[in-house]
């Protein structure tokens, strides 16, 4: 028999332990000694885990085994109600497992939870364990389970999961009747150890409690950051089903979610960019039921530090004193950007400086309490973050890598696997693409000694896929004055609109030079331009740009020109003021439906005609357009069937097949089949149509040199000046092939006749 305090809420008790600790030994005990012939007996319950401990043993008639998880809970709830004492008696490994009875589970009463976890040595409960028979459990399962009430990693039983009191207990070392006393003696010391535990100063009152706590709600909500720092952007129903599946049931109540995600989101959690503004605190909820101990973070102030601290790694997540960009200094000369890098010169894991924990500590608490002051002060604050970071950082997986290389426990939009792909990507852009982008280089260098800090080897994953294009230009080798070696300057004006000034080089190529029939002459400037966007294209990279609109006109000149060919121009005092960007946009779409419908990046010297081909309306475009007809043979018609997104989908047809074709085209791509195939032509019977820029059949280069590629594998029907262009070009190589073949025997013959 037991005494309770005056007042007090129905004490009940939580048995925890690994099979064969001796729970049911401490039920039978507690039962006993908690009866009292003017109360009801406890009521013993059993989850389904310690079923079978119990029906082994002679126990008591009381003893009630549920079917299922819900058939407990009911029971729970109707004892409680009726002021019955609970037992109950379970395995109780998971701590979700626990926090499903302590906290998650709506009593119609308060509760005061006492906890008794069991000690038992695993050698005695594997010995235990075999005296059971057939109900004996594996012994790597038993084992399984003592570890995970000893490992710090596993999270044991703690009173912040809300006991009332926790009572460790060891039944293997007691005999019968001095167990009995033991446990009749903790039970009796109940009361002052519940006294003493809430006159230490630090058990919050009621005015310190705030929303997250108590523990399930402070770990669901680290639960959740954790998530989200996977770059997952789930919905409330995706959130609660991943949170139920990795950490336990208990954690995935939707409609805590939901208040959890929008005070997140209220607080700047989820922006992209740093923010400052103090963070609010919901209020406590549960402060009138729950009457055990509260989390570790229970106390607004301590929490309130903790989450601002968690927010700051979040938009800082490479915080670290040993340089202002927060970039680890590495022992060894890094790699320039068109050097090759080889195992010499990356930059290994280990060779990253690691910096004194203390001094990441000190540098963080002076930044934080440079941001918030009315919550930092520099005493002490080291500590606390230390705490924080072993306490809570690292054990809910906050944190990738260890603290002395900076924290990453954010700002992702990409998995692991994505973010080394993106490496890789970026590698290709710098150092085949010769990339004269500052802000490529930049990122570049930022994932080469972040990557490493943040746990990703990235020396030991070879890249899925890769670009075979590389830039022919030698940026070392390039002019002075050229944009290549301006690009910083370039990138800049792109990105506040502004306005240049460039001219084209003087030992610039063109290719009215080298067809002076073909097209016209244009000056090299110079211009005053808005430049639009960086492109690479097949080579090289290129600058895509808008002249001043001519006279009478209301739109500029689009152009595309090599980078290496334009010159930077000192800029004039009369360039116009910086674009709006809505103006900018316009001209960036009017590019990009030029590229598109062109099929390459020439555009002719006609800005009106531009407006309509670049314009929103696909149908005034095609009403522009000319057709190109030709004939193909069997053996390069495949390369037009697969190679159809070339072009828009309404500017392209094929021929269909031949009755006796042995290919067959997709359903789903008879909108471009629609042409009869010529039947009276053997060797060329399948025709093809495309609707093309009239610049793009007369003046693009590379356009010919693909069409023209396919040699007399096609037959050009219209227009016919372009199938005469090509019949000039076979012919003009003939001849000058005859030429020199020509000369060359005729200086071979005189130089014969001398001899």
């Amino acid at each position: 028999m037991t005494k309770t305090r005056p007042n007090a809420p129905l004490r009940c008790h939580l048995l925890m332990g690994p099979p064969g600790s001796g729970k049911s030994r401490l039920a039978n005990e507690l039962t006993a000694l908690i009866s009292t012939p003017d109360k009801p007996a406890p009521l013993v319950l059993s989850t389904e885990t310690s079923r079978r401990e119990l029906r082994e043993q002679e126990t008591p008639t009381d003893v009630d085994l549920p079917a299922s998880e819900a058939q407990l809970k009911n029971l729970l709830r109707q004892a409680v109600a009726s002021g019955q004492p609970v037992i109950v008696d379970g395995t109780h490994a998971r701590r979700s497992s626990r926090l499903a009875l302590i906290q998650a589970l709506d009593l119609p009463a308060p509760v005061e939870w006492i906890g008794w976890k069991l000690t038992t040595p695993l050698e005695t409960c594997l010995s235990w364990n075999q005296k059971r028979g057939k109900l004996a459990i594996p012994e790597d399962v038993l084992s399984t389970y003592h570890k995970a009430f000893n490992s710090p990693k596993e999270f044991p039983p703690s009173r912040y999961e809300g006991f009332t009191v926790l009572v460790l207990i060891d039944p293997s070392e007691y005999e019968e009747e001095e167990f009995g006393q033991v446990v009749a003696a903790k039970l009796n010391g109940l009361d002052l150890s519940i006294s003493q535990a809430r006159k230490n100063p630090n058990w919050p009152r009621a005015e310190d409690l705030h929303g997250y706590s108590s523990l399930l709600d402070f770990e669901r909500l680290m639960h959740l950051l954790q998530l989200l720092s996977e770059g997952r952007g789930p919905t409330v129903a995706e959130a609660a089903q991943i949170l139920e599946e990795r950490h336990g049931r208990c954690y995935g109540d939707q409609r805590s979610i939901e208040s959890d995600l929008t005070w997140l989101e209220a607080n700047g959690f989820c922006s992209a960019m740093p923010v400052y503004t103090p963070i609010t605190l919901p209020d406590c909820r549960v402060a009138e039921l729950h009457k055990g101990a509260w989390c570790a973070y229970g106390k607004r102030e301590s929490f309130l530090k903790l989450i601002t601290f968690i927010r700051y790694l979040l938009h800082h997540p490479f915080e670290n004193p040993s340089d202002d960009s927060g970039v680890a200094q590495t022992t060894s000369k890094p790699a320039e950007p068109n050097q090759k890098l080889n195992q010499k010169t990356r930059p290994k894991s280990d060779q990253i400086t690691k910096d004194k924990p203390k001094k990441l500590y000190e540098h963080l608490a002076n930044q934080l309490a440079l941001q918030y002051p009315m919550l930092f002060s520099l005493r002490g604050v080291a500590d606390q973050l230390h705490n924080a970071v072993t306490d809570v950082i690292h054990p809910y997986n906050l944190s990738i890598g260890h603290a002395r290389k900076g924290f990453a426990i954010g700002t992702a939009i990409l998995t692991g696997p994505e973010v080394i792909e993106m490496h890789k990507i970026v590698l290709d852009a710098i150092t085949r693409k010769n990339d004269p982008s500052p802000a490529g280089i930049e990122l570049y260098k930022k994932l080469r000694d972040h990557l490493p800090r943040a746990g990703f080897a990235v020396d030991e994953q070879l890249a899925v896929r890769a670009i075979a294009n590389r830039s022919i230009v030698d940026p070392e080798l390039v002019a002075v004055t050229s944009l290549t070696k301006h690009a910083k300057k370039l990138e800049q004006a792109i990105v506040h609109r502004e306005q240049i000034m460039i001219a084209k080089l003087i030992h610039a190529g063109r290719f009215e030079d080298i067809h002076p029939n073909q097209g016209t002459t244009e000056d090299r400037g110079p211009w005053k331009v808005w430049p639009l966007q960086l492109l690479f294209h097949n080579i090289a990279w290129y600058l895509a740009y808008e002249k001043e609109p001519e006279p009478g006109q209301n739109l500029g000149l689009i152009k595309v020109d090599r980078l290496d060919w334009l010159e930077w121009r000192k800029t004039p005092s009369d360039l116009k003021s910086p674009r709006d960007f809505k103006t900018q946009k316009i001209s960036i779409m009017r590019l990009e439906r030029l590229i598109e419908r062109s099929g390459g990046i020439h555009f002719g010297r006609d800005a009106k005609l531009q407006g309509v081909i670049g314009g929103s309306s696909a149908k005034a475009a095609l009403e522009k357009m000319k057709t190109l007809r030709f004939h193909c043979n069997a053996q390069v018609f495949p390369f037009f069937t697969a190679g159809s997104a070339r072009f828009p989908a309404g500017q392209m047809r094929l021929s269909k097949r031949r009755s006796d074709d042995p290919w067959h085209h997709r359903p789903n791509a008879s909108w471009l089949h629609q042409l009869a195939p010529n039947s009276s032509d053997n060797d060329h019977p399948y025709p093809v149509v495309i609707k093309l820029p009239p610049w793009t059949l007369k003046e693009d280069y590379d356009f010919r040199r693909w069409l023209f590629g396919f040699g007399n594998s096609i037959y050009i029907e219209e227009p016919e000046e372009l199938r005469l262009m090509q019949i000039n070009l076979v012919n003009g190589l003939i001849q000058m092939t005859s030429k020199k073949a020509e000369a060359a025997s005729e200086a071979k013959l005189k130089d014969w006749e001398g001899k």
